[in-house]
C-alpha cells in the first residue's frame, strides 16, 4: 500500500538516484600496462529513469525517442513540408489543403511532447548516474587515502604534478558540420529577444489584418460584397482564423522536430 499511496499522493515523483561505480578486476596483473588490459566488469542490472528495472517496452520508448531527434527524422520533416507547399501551389491552397497540415500537425505535436517529456526525464536521469559515479569513485579514494602517511603521500603528489605538467592534455570536442552550427546558430536565435520582436510583430500584424474584408465562404446569392445577412467578404472572417492556424501548425512542426534534435545533440556531447 505504501507504493500506491506515494505515487497516488505524489504523482510525477521522481525516485532517489542512488548507484555506484562498477567494480573492475584486472583478471592478469601483468597486462595492466598493456593498451588495451584483459579486465573483468561487474555488471549492473539497467535501470530507468522511474527506479524499476528497464523492459523490452523502454527500451523501445527510448529508441523511438533517439530515432525522433536524429538528422534523418529532421530531413523528412522538411521533405514532407516541401511536398505539402507544392500541393498547395498546384491545387492553389484548398481549405482541405489547410485543414490537413493542422490535423496531422496536432497529432504530430501530441507525440512528439510526450517523447521529448521522456527524453528529458531519461537524459537527465543519465547524467545524475555518471554524477552518482563521481562521488562513489571519490569516496573510495578517500577511503584508500585515509591510512596513507601524510609526508609519503606528500611527496607522490608533488611527483605525480611534475609528471603529469610534462605531459600535455588536450580535449577535443566533436567535429561541427555544417549541419552542427546551422542548428546552434538556429537555436542562439530562436531564444533571443529579435525572435520574440519578430514573433510579436507577427501577431498584431495579423490582428490588424483582420479588419480587412476577407472570404466569408457564404454560398451566393450575396446580399452585399460586405454588406447585409450574407455577404461576399466580412472582416475577422473565418478564412482570416484559417491563415494562423495554418500558419501556427508549421511553426509548431518545425520547431518541435527541432528542439528535439538539439536535445539529442547536447546530450550525445555531455
Amino acid at each position: 500500500m505504501g507504493v500506491w499511496r506515494n505515487w497516488v499522493g505524489y504523482p510525477g515523483q521522481r525516485n532517489k538516484v542512488s548507484h555506484k561505480v562498477k567494480t573492475i578486476k584486472p583478471l592478469d596483473f601483468n597486462s595492466l600496462d598493456e593498451k588495451n588490459p584483459d579486465l573483468y566488469v561487474e555488471a549492473h542490472d539497467e535501470v530507468g529513469f522511474n527506479g524499476c528495472r528497464k523492459t523490452g517496452f523502454d527500451r523501445v520508448l527510448d529508441y523511438l525517442a533517439w530515432a525522433m531527434g536524429s538528422k534523418a527524422v529532421f530531413f523528412l520533416m522538411w521533405i514532407i513540408l516541401i511536398i505539402w507547399i507544392v500541393v498547395g501551389i498546384v491545387f492553389h491552397a484548398p481549405y482541405n489543403w489547410q485543414v490537413i497540415m493542422q490535423d496531422s500537425q496536432s497529432i504530430q505535436t501530441y507525440i512528439w511532447d510526450t517523447f521529448l517529456m521522456r527524453q528529458q526525464l531519461v537524459h537527465s536521469f543519465h547524467q545524475n548516474l555518471v554524477w552518482a559515479e563521481f562521488e562513489s569513485r571519490t569516496a573510495t579514494f578517500r577511503r584508500l587515502l585515509r591510512p596513507v602517511d601524510i609526508e609519503k603521500s606528500s611527496s607522490f603528489v608533488e611527483e605525480t604534478k611534475s609528471e603529469c605538467s610534462s605531459n600535455e592534455i588536450s580535449v577535443e570536442l566533436p567535429t561541427e558540420d555544417w549541419f552542427d552550427r546551422m542548428s546552434s546558430w538556429l537555436t542562439e536565435f530562436v531564444g533571443s529577444l529579435t525572435a520574440v520582436v519578430i514573433y510579436w510583430s507577427g501577431i498584431i500584424i495579423w490582428i490588424g489584418c483582420g479588419a480587412i474584408p476577407s472570404n466569408a465562404q457564404n454560398d451566393p446569392p450575396f446580399t452585399g460584397v460586405t454588406t447585409g445577412s450574407n455577404p461576399q467578404k466580412k472582416p475577422f472572417s473565418d478564412t482570416w482564423q484559417l491563415y494562423i492556424n495554418t500558419a501556427v501548425a508549421v511553426h509548431l512542426l518545425i520547431t518541435s522536430v527541432f528542439l528535439q534534435n538539439v536535445r539529442e545533440r547536447h546530450d550525445q556531447f555531455v
